[in-house]
């Protein structure tokens, strides 16, 4: 078994919800290389899964309505990686991957040079379907909608109280009817179909975690059901980012089905060695800020070795798994250092020479 150095900051951190998180990250980095069947299997809930965790999060929460605090563990990143992605893409990356792009917006400034779209959009975060918004580092558009989303949650959990759910399903179904086709700053739109999903994170997490064996027995029997019915019937498509949700009680389905499902095989697998999905989850943060062009550059390097088209690769699922080792392995010596030397980038904070995080996962 690997080991990988883990410093825990906060000895609060919940194990589970770091499992799963790691589970998660590396289903998200798979997702991002693969394609085909398995790359649409993983659409159907790995981003859902992040926003129901973060709802977690926010029912162990001391300070739940600290909203600072979750802006810098959340923006602090955003911006900083969004600024170096962006000049590696544009001075490096593009040079050799030239591709035709879409203006992001219209009017005088879809007029503007597409670099520069791409630079105004750092700050205003508008998904635009056709595009390609975030060229230089599309997961970090998840990020900028995760703190709408929870801003939003927590403004409507404070003044609606024991309404909150019905608030946020209300708001969910206000994308599905009118919202659709809108693209509206810092991922408002999509944020509105997270809303259930952090709510079900902040009141079922707990009871999830406590539950007992034949409970979760009987949790990962209904979810696989559920999921393998809506799969194999009606085949649902789903691409957050584009804007692709299929019909709405169909993604609900089946994000909120396989989100259960790996709440319990979480479970099992704490009860085993479970360092590097720990550390993995620990550092999810930071994978899903880099791996975007690290995947670009490891797909070549793994065509020009092994003398296949990118293509070949992407549509295997082994050759697709070893990429994703090979990134996460170039990844760990940058979390170590970020982790050690530049802790304020993850929107951490120092007090006394005691490190604190300023979100607890």
């Amino acid at each position: 078994m690997i080991e990988l150095p883990v410093k825990i900051h906060n000895k609060e951190r919940d194990r589970l919800i770091d499992v799963v998180k790691g589970i998660g990250i590396l289903l998200v980095v798979l997702g991002h290389i693969i394609e085909g069947s398995v790359r649409d299997f993983i659409y159907l809930f790995h981003m859902p899964l992040f926003f129901y965790l973060s709802g977690s999060t926010i029912s162990l929460s001391k300070n739940k309505y600290d909203v600072v605090k979750r802006m810098r563990s959340l923006l602090i990143p955003y911006f900083f990686f969004s600024f170096i992605s962006f000049f590696y893409w544009w001075k490096i990356e593009s040079l050799f991957r030239p591709i035709k792009y879409s203006p992001i917006f219209e009017g005088k400034i879809g007029e503007l040079s597409i670099p520069l779209q791409q630079f105004i959009n750092i700050f205003i975060s508008i998904l635009s379907p056709g595009s390609n918004p975030f060229v230089y580092n599309s997961p970090l558009w998840f990020l900028t909608c995760l703190f709408t989303s929870i801003f939003c949650y927590t403004f409507i959990k404070k003044y609606t109280g024991k309404y909150s759910f019905l608030i946020c399903c209300s708001s969910a179904a206000l994308y599905f009817s009118l919202l659709r086709n809108e693209h509206l700053p810092w991922c408002f739109e999509i944020a509105l179909t997270t809303l259930p999903l952090l709510w079900l994170g902040d009141v079922t997490y707990k009871r999830i975690k406590a539950s007992t064996t034949l409970e979760s027995s009987v949790i990962s029997i209904v979810s696989l059901i559920i999921c393998f019915y809506v799969v194999l019937k009606f085949h649902p498509s789903i691409s957050m980012m584009a804007h692709k949700f299929g019909t709405w009680w169909q993604f609900y389905l089946c994000s909120i089905s396989l989100i259960a499902l790996l709440l319990v095989v979480g479970r099992f697998i704490l009860q085993y060695k479970s360092g590097v999905l720990l550390w993995l989850g620990r550092n999810s943060l930071i994978i899903m800020c880099i791996h975007g062009p690290i995947n670009r550059i490891v797909l070549i390097a793994v065509s020009v070795i092994f003398q296949k088209d990118v293509s070949v690769i992407r549509h295997s699922l082994f050759m697709s798994s070893c990429t994703v080792l090979l990134v996460i392995i170039i990844i760990i010596p940058m979390a170590i250092i970020i982790n050690k030397y530049l802790p304020w980038v993850l929107g951490r904070i120092r007090f006394n020479n005691n490190p604190r995080h300023l979100c607890n996962h």
